[in-house]
Parts: C-alpha cells; sequence; structure tokens
C-alpha cells in the first residue's frame, strides 16, 4: 500500500450526487471503516438537529440528502431522531414548540 492509499480519507463522494459513502481501502478491516462511517453519519445528524433545536425556530427539518442521497427520507428521519433521543432523552418530534 502506497503512502497516499495509508493517507487517503475513509469516505468519498460520487460527482453525480451528493451522497457520502465508505471508501474499500485495501489492508482496512471493512466492519472498522463501515462502523466509523456509522458514526460519522450519527455525530452529523445530532450536530444538526442540535443546531436546530438551540439555534432555529420552527420544527426540525430531517433533509439529510447531502449526506446519503439513496436512503429513504423516512429511515433518514428516524435514525437521526433515534441518535439525538439517545444523547438527549428526549426524541425530537416530543417537543412543544413556542
Amino acid at each position: 500500500m502506497t503512502s497516499f492509499e495509508r493517507q487517503s480519507a475513509p469516505f468519498i463522494d460520487k460527482p453525480d450526487d451528493g451522497g457520502i459513502y465508505p471508501r474499500l481501502m485495501p489492508g482496512k478491516d471493512q466492519a472498522l471503516v463501515q462502523s466509523s462511517f456509522d458514526s460519522f453519519y450519527a455525530t452529523n445528524v445530532t450536530y444538526d438537529l442540535t443546531r436546530q433545536w438551540t439555534a432555529m425556530p420552527g420544527p426540525f427539518k430531517y433533509d439529510y440528502r447531502w449526506l446519503c442521497s439513496t436512503a429513504e427520507p423516512k429511515n433518514m428521519r428516524h435514525f437521526a431522531a433515534r441518535h439525538f433521543e439517545s444523547i438527549y432523552g428526549v426524541h425530537p418530534d416530543k417537543f412543544d414548540l413556542v
């Protein structure tokens, strides 16, 4: 494996869509790469929902096409809400909006 390959990003995008995908990396445990990818997704959606909660009025928006353009929106919504709830102990759709 070359120095460039060892230092390359574990995630890539594709020129024909806006999604982010795990990159197959020779010599790397694919389960570990997938686990890192899943953590990356969870961290990003939780950060985004936290930002919305603290800085934006109105209901939460679950537009995560920039993370995964091929995922079903309802699946991404569930994924994001589940991780938010695991951090804060409340489902984001249970907030009383003012």
